[in-house]
């Protein structure tokens, strides 16, 4: 059972279980408490077992098989398609780049069809292996949806540790450095909550619906988990808002920062423009420039020049630009 295989388990009531086949399972579930069978896409006789021996209608399969899929629940009938999402902590992947699974679920029976390993099922795996997993399709459903939204709690904390940090660092500067890292942030938080959010409304159709093989504690569980799912969304909408408020104040600060290098500039500009049409003009290589013969000529300009600066100076003050 790796992480790129199909395999199908058996539970019964007492929650013993074992590994069976893929023939094993079409009929299993009849006798059992509960079948798992977990499909990777790219399993040939995996996929083949799920598209002619499960008995699941084509457009059930489909939509198990399909590439682009976002949580949601739809009812069929006695059972429902669920697909859900977990975050990707897979080695050198980002953790918001969320891993998808989708579900058939009926009484006795759950079928998974996978593309990325999943760290929670694994889990669940070995849980049942061991004779202390779910032992029935509500039970297994409602375990499930709990890691998964288990799990995406340590990294939203991380986020708003991250922005906490951010924020410390924005009372001193903000370089370049730290509005990379805010834009990075923000960015995770978006990814997260678009996912989370159709999960949420995903988990609380299914807590609202009269699924026989869901008991009345299991729905009052899975309400519980999308008011603690709800709590994950506004805490990543809160990081969300505060970071692009950072970058709000990054970006007024660099605006601000050019404005008074540029007035700085445009000062010295004003100041020197007559200036140096002075000197220009007294420059030019002709006879009659006024002292061209005297000894005290060129301090009698410099102070010409000192004297209209101050009185540029004065002038720009006066106006108010200044």
């Amino acid at each position: 059972m790796g992480p790129t295989t199909s395999f199908s388990v058996s539970v019964e009531e007492n929650g013993q279980s074992q590994a069976i086949s893929l023939a094993e399972a079409t009929q299993a579930h009849h006798q059992v408490g509960l079948v798992w069978t977990h499909i990777y896409q790219q399993d040939a006789e995996g996929v083949a077992w799920l598209q002619n021996s499960s008995g699941l209608d084509p457009m059930v399969v489909d939509a198990l098989l399909a590439e682009q899929t976002r949580p949601r629940f739809a009812r069929f009938r006695d059972g429902a398609l669920i697909n859900l999402r977990g975050v990707n902590l897979n080695p050198n992947a980002r953790p918001e780049d969320m891993v998808s699974i989708r579900l058939w679920v009926e009484e006795g029976r759950v079928i998974s069809v996978f593309f990325r390993h999943l760290r929670t099922v694994r889990e669940i795996c070995d849980r049942i292996l061991a004779h202390n997993g779910p032992r029935n399709s509500g039970q297994f459903v409602q375990e499930l949806a709990t890691e998964l939204a288990d799990r995406t709690q340590p990294i939203i904390e991380s986020l708003d540790q991250t922005l906490s940090a951010l924020e410390e660092l924005s009372l001193k500067s903000l370089n370049q450095e730290t509005h990379r890292r805010l834009a990075v942030t923000r960015q995770r938080a978006i990814r997260l909550k678009r996912y989370i959010v159709p999960q949420r409304e995903a988990l609380s159709q299914l807590s609202h619906e009269d699924l026989h093989w869901l008991t009345q504690r299991q729905r009052a569980s899975l309400q519980n988990l999308v008011d603690q799912v709800t709590r994950d969304l506004e805490e990543l909408e809160d990081v969300r808002d505060r970071a692009a408020l950072l970058q709000e104040e990054a970006e007024s600060r660099r605006a601000d920062d050019i404005n008074r290098k540029l007035y700085v500039l445009s000062v010295v500009t004003v100041i020197f423009m007559p200036l140096t049409f002075l000197t220009g003009l007294l420059g030019i290589n002709v006879g009659g420039i006024p002292g061209a013969a005297s000894h005290w000529a060129f301090a009698g300009v410099t102070g010409l020049l000192l004297v209209g600066a101050v009185v540029e100076l004065i002038y720009l003050r006066i106006k108010g630009w200044l």
